[in-house]
């Protein structure tokens, strides 16, 4: 009897679940998706309890997260406290996972290695020393050693229990005269390592009161030297970046013992035991996109088969090092090991040496992304070959196609799409193409693209913005971002043929800075494959100061870059385009802001006789010292409508300049503190257009230019809190040139400011404007929080001329009262649970539907989706009724069909009376 009832009530539940229906509302990983990052490697720690083995990453962004070591996923991370308080100086193994962060004063926190949690901290103040030098720090069997260095050639030793931060004994000097002359430590197992600017070396034992001291020496230069993190002796290396020397250094209980085999630049080696008093180094060298592993015993230099490998990777790398290495012996007397590697771009990759091929690798260099830019995907193949038909010219050298010629070509054609078409009707049509993904092609509504982007250290990413899979990758080697100072580093990324302009390919520029020289460095590529294109990486014989695109095409549908010379030189590249060049050169104006003399200067550019362009210095506008902002207009953007219809029907014009820059200063003040000032100049002719100041106010500073108006953030130190203050220009009731836009009469306008402040209660890491391909759907203001969301702000919210009550007349223009808090609603939070940490940028464009906006936010972490500031008025909705609207367009078909037939019966049957 129960077994009846237990089947009733089972039936009766399957029963009810057929007649739920759900929608997936929030369509979570549908139009978006996120890359979880952990940054540049600083340290790693390989834990072995057997069949369970443990990956731990410490990385310079200040992040601390355990890997999956089968799969390479993260298992949990947390990102820690922003520099310098999140500096990790040390991470360590005992039960718990141990870290030292900080610069001014320490943490030291023990994590619970299984889920992240943390287990304990207490905190170390920094030495109040008035000669510090430096402040390192060693652990071992719960305990925490603090070494001071002075520079008066002492070293203060300070012994802690790592759990309670109780100390241990009493703080000991070690009194060492060649303190002051280092260039660089390091410590390695208890033993603390000095080079000195002559290549002298110096060591001493800290464990314990038995203190030893050593001597050595290296050949002559300076030289850097860094713990071999994955020794399990004092090991150090000596690196020389000049000569690109690199040299292995043990100490043991007598001397240091100076490897005399140089090792490559491009690897570096770890050392393990085998048995006591026997030790094997592992080395692995980088070697295009292969890493050749090789290993020997550390005694005797003998070679161990068992460790030379070769494994090859899918991705461009550089510069290999071993943050992590385990090294066993096996049953079989063989030896295995387990290798992490890190390389120059940044990709963690983990091999073990037993396997053929390598395990995973992730490519962190996408933490560090400074530049990107998301390109239009070339037509299919049906699509081209009806473009070779009705250009045929450009195929057969100019001379026009015969008729059979044109005849066969259309027969192909058409067969073509026909075998598409049968292969597409057996599910046959999705075939892999050269890049390892399907359907890459461009979409009906353009939203299906990819994304280019450029990381610091120069490596190149194509990414398919609908999966986030990256399709190709590419390393220009020994550059840095190109920087006007060391306030302002960048990487102006061109994008100078999109791929509309068949049969020409898409080209790509970035600008680079040669690591040594500081000359200019230019790549092209295309950026659907990643091939080079043309000169492929060009190093230029000048520092470049400056960079602009033309907006004109050449006969190659090109747009030239022209590059700005310290010498004040103007070049274009590449050199077809100086004809383009010379004939804008009246129209062209360049503008430099030095953010160190807060000069900001305006060029005009002219053809000189036998001197070709130069820049002439045509105005100068002195905002103060330290420029934390300059920021002009999208070259994207498009302005719907001219003016604002007011209530009494009237049109408020905007002030639309295109040559206005955004200009945003900070200095102290004696009697406010510190004063934040925003400049509205005239990049042509460098007019002021308008200018305000806010005391009390402190960076981070962040500026939205568009349009007439501009957004922009900063802390009021008064009350403690964020706040977004907002402008909005316009020129009256009158246009004054209602035909065509002129530099020299918008510089004698005076436009019409209207000022509003709002509190933020959060504090602000980027913003950016939502754009449109035609600028009519309403623009939202992208806000990117330090707590990881990113917050969509309908401009109404903003809206300068909210006043503090509404009238009947500012409700008919749509006006909201002013209310000073900016509300934060979950449902406004457009990456909800999918927090994305340390965003340093966030990028839109406009795709293929009016009420779409592509957004792509990247910082250490990586989020791509789409919104609709105006919701999808151009689309039908995803539960529209097909099957509804198909019966009443069928039923009105019919009926308008019998209608027809009946009315002609009728009309005859008249047409006999």
């Amino acid at each position: 009897m129960i077994v009846g009832i237990d089947l009733f009530k089972s039936a009766l539940i399957a029963c009810l679940l057929l007649q739920v229906y759900c929608l997936y509302e929030d369509q979570v990983s549908k139009f978006d998706w996120k890359k979880t990052l952990i940054g540049s490697p600083k340290f790693a720690r390989i834990v072995d309890h057997g069949s369970n083995k443990q990956l731990f990453l410490a990385s310079k962004e200040n992040v601390l997260a355990s890997v999956d070591f089968n799969s390479g996923n993260i298992k949990w991370r947390h990102v820690l406290e922003k520099d310098p308080l999140g500096n990790i100086k040390l991470l360590h193994m005992e039960k718990v996972v141990i870290t030292v962060t900080g610069t001014s004063s320490f943490l030291i926190r023990g994590w619970q290695p299984n889920t992240g949690f943390l287990d304990f901290q207490w905190s170390l103040p920094r030495p109040a020393i008035p000669n510090l030098k430096d402040v390192l720090f060693w652990a071992q069997n719960n305990r925490l050693y603090q070494l001071v260095l002075l520079t008066k050639g002492n070293i203060e030793v300070g012994i802690f229990n790592i759990l309670s931060g109780t100390k241990i004994k009493p703080s000991y000097t070690i009194p060492l005269t060649w303190i002051p002359h280092v260039s660089s430590c390091s410590i390695s197992n208890g033993v603390l390592l000095c080079a000195s600017e002559s290549g002298a070396l110096n060591a001493v034992t800290f464990l314990d009161h038995d203190l030893k001291h050593f001597t050595g020496s290296l050949p002559h230069g300076e030289y850097t030297v860094n713990a071999v993190s994955s020794s399990v002796i004092p090991a150090f290396m000596a690196v020389q970046p000049l000569t690109r020397k690199k040299l292995l250094i043990t100490v043991d209980s007598v001397q240091i013992v100076v490897q005399p085999t140089v090792i490559p630049y491009e690897s570096d080696t770890s050392i393990h035991s085998l048995s006591p008093g026997k030790f094997v180094a592992a080395q692995v060298t980088q070697q295009g996109k292969n890493l050749v592993v090789t290993g020997s015993v550390l005694e005797s230099d003998e070679k161990l088969t068992e460790l030379s490998k070769t494994f090859s990777l899918p991705t461009s790398i550089a510069g290999a090092s071993l943050p992590a290495a385990h090294c066993i012996v096996e049953r079989a007397k063989t030896i295995s090991c387990d290798l992490i590697v890190s390389t120059v771009d940044d990709t963690i990759v983990y091999i073990n040496t037993s396997g053929p091929k390598i395990s995973w690798y992730r490519e962190e260099g996408l933490a560090s992304i400074v530049n990107v830019q998301l390109i239009d995907l070339g037509v299919s193949e049906e699509e081209a070959a009806i473009e070779k038909e009705f250009n045929n010219k450009e195929f057969d050298g100019g001379v026009s196609s015969s008729f059979l010629s044109m005849f066969y070509r259309r027969i192909s054609s058409q067969l073509h799409q026909l075998q598409s078409f049968v292969f597409m009707f057996c599910g046959m049509l999705d075939q892999p193409n050269k890049l390892g993904a399907t359907n890459l092609v461009r979409d009906k509504f353009g939203l299906h693209k990819i994304i280019v982007a450029v990381s610091k250290v120069g490596k190149l990413f194509g990414i398919d913005n609908l999966t986030g899979t990256i399709l190709w990758t590419y390393l220009v080697k020994d550059v840095v971002p190109f920087s006007l100072s060391d306030k302002s580093q960048t990487i102006p990324l061109y994008v100078q043929r999109t791929t509309r302009h068949f049969p020409h390919p898409a080209v790509c520029t970035v600008i680079f800075q040669d690591a040594i020289t500081r000359n200019g460095v230019l790549f092209s590529f295309n950026p659907i494959t990643g091939e080079p294109l043309g000169d492929g990486i060009l190093k230029l014989s000048y520092r470049i100061q400056q960079t602009l695109m033309l907006h004109q095409k050449d006969e190659e549908n090109l747009n030239g870059i022209l590059l700005l010379s310290d010498n004040k030189q103007v070049h274009a590249y590449p050199s077809s385009t100086l004809k383009t060049a010379i004939m804008v050169a009246p129209s062209t104006y360049f503008f430099i802001a030095n953010p160190s003399t807060g000069l900001v200067t305006g060029f005009a550019v002219s053809k000189m006789p036998n001197k070709g362009l130069i820049a002439q210095t045509i105005w100068e506008v002195n905002v103060g010292k330290e420029i934390v902002s300059v920021e002009g207009k999208n070259p994207l953007e498009r302005v719907h409508s001219q003016g604002r219809v007011l209530s009494d029907r009237s049109v408020l014009y905007k002030y639309i300049n295109p040559n206005l820059i955004t200009v945003t200063t900070h200095h102290p003040d004696p009697v406010h503190k510190s004063i934040v000032n925003l400049w509205l100049i005239d990049a042509v002719s460098g007019a002021v257009a308008f200018s305000t100041s806010h005391k009390r106010a402190t960076p981070p500073v962040h500026v939205i230019h568009s349009e007439n108006w501009v957004v922009y953030s900063f802390f009021n130190e008064k009350f403690r809190r964020t706040e977004i203050a907002t402008l909005e220009l316009y020129e009256g009731k009158n246009q004054r040139n209602t035909t065509a836009f002129t530099a020299s009469e918008a510089a004698l306008i005076a436009p019409q400011v209207g000022k509003q402040a709002y509190i933020l209660p959060a504090s602000v890491e980027k913003m950016r404007e939502t754009i449109t391909e035609k600028g009519i759907t309403s623009k939202h203001v992208l806000v990117a929080l330090s707590s990881g969301g990113i917050l969509e702000i309908p401009w109404p919210f903003l809206d300068p001329r909210r006043p503090p009550v509404a009238t009947p007349e500012m409700r008919e223009e749509g006006v909201i009262p002013y209310i000073p808090e900016l509300p934060i609603p979950s449902e406004a939070i457009i990456n909800y649970n999918q927090t994305s940490f340390r965003l340093r940028g966030i990028h839109t464009i406009p795709s293929g539907l009016e009420s779409t906006s592509l957004v792509l936010a990247y910082g250490l972490d990586i989020f791509y989706t789409r919104i609709s500031p105006s919701k999808t008025f151009d689309l039908l909705k995803e539960d529209f009724d097909y099957f509804l609207i198909m019966v009443v367009l069928s039923g009105l078909s019919l009926a308008a069909y019998a209608t027809k037939h009946l009315a002609g019966r009728k009309a005859l049957k008249q047409a006999w009376k």
